[in-house]
């Protein structure tokens, strides 16, 4: 139970997972974005960001998304962009890297179509967008979008 509140929350398991019912799949979202978003803080852990983002997609189809969640496409774009981080950071081949690009690109494209106004999303491409400069470098072949 939480301070001040009389609701009984269920914990969300890594270990065991359930029927998914509509919190638990915004719990599954909530949870890839929140082990994804901050490099360096304790609770940075891609593998099980990449992990809770599959639970999502097993229990709500991506053709289920939109229009209603363009925030499930930004959290892959995000978790994408972190397994690129986390690869280069393991030495991944660059094929590996320029694919997880690509993918957190298309995604935050889709997020961004689905709500051009949230400024999170357009910071988000730029991001990936830096990422892809700094891979490619300036005199190199350009890394596809799609």
């Amino acid at each position: 139970m939480y301070e001040g509140s009389s609701r009984r929350i269920p914990p969300l398991s890594l270990a065991t997972v359930g029927e998914c019912r509509a919190p638990n799949c915004w719990s599954f979202n909530n949870l890839a974005y929140f082990l994804s978003i901050e490099r360096g803080a304790e609770t940075y852990d891609v593998p099980k960001a990449r992990w809770a983002l599959d639970q999502l997609k097993k229990y709500v189809g991506k053709d289920e998304w939109s229009p209603d969640n363009p925030e499930y496409f930004q959290t892959e774009a995000e978790v994408e962009l972190e397994e690129f981080h986390y690869g280069q950071a393991h030495g991944n081949r660059i094929e590996y890297l320029t694919m997880k690009l690509a993918n957190a690109r298309r995604e935050i494209e889709i997020a961004i179509r689905l709500n051009p106004a949230k400024s999170q999303y357009l910071e988000l491409r730029e991001e990936i967008e830096d990422a892809r400069a700094k891979l490619v470098g300036p005199n190199e072949q350009s890394i596809p979008t799609s």
